[in-house]
């Protein structure tokens, strides 16, 4: 994702937890997945960089 970032990601049994803040962007992420399998933090890192992206789109946008 190339951006600077605090986080964690962690499981259990039956869960899954992703926590990430971007201080730069003033954002935080606190994402929880029931599921037995966690084989998904490619999707995740996916959301997160699009959530990130668009945010950062409407941002430039308004204060240009």
């Amino acid at each position: 994702m190339g951006r600077p970032f605090y986080g964690h990601v962690g499981n259990g049994v039956g869960g899954y937890f992703n926590f990430f803040v971007y201080p730069e962007e003033r954002m935080v992420f606190a994402i929880l997945v029931n599921c037995t399998d966690p084989n998904s933090q490619g999707e995740l890192d996916k959301v997160v960089d699009i959530l990130l992206t668009y945010t950062k789109l409407r941002t430039d946008g308004i204060n240009s």
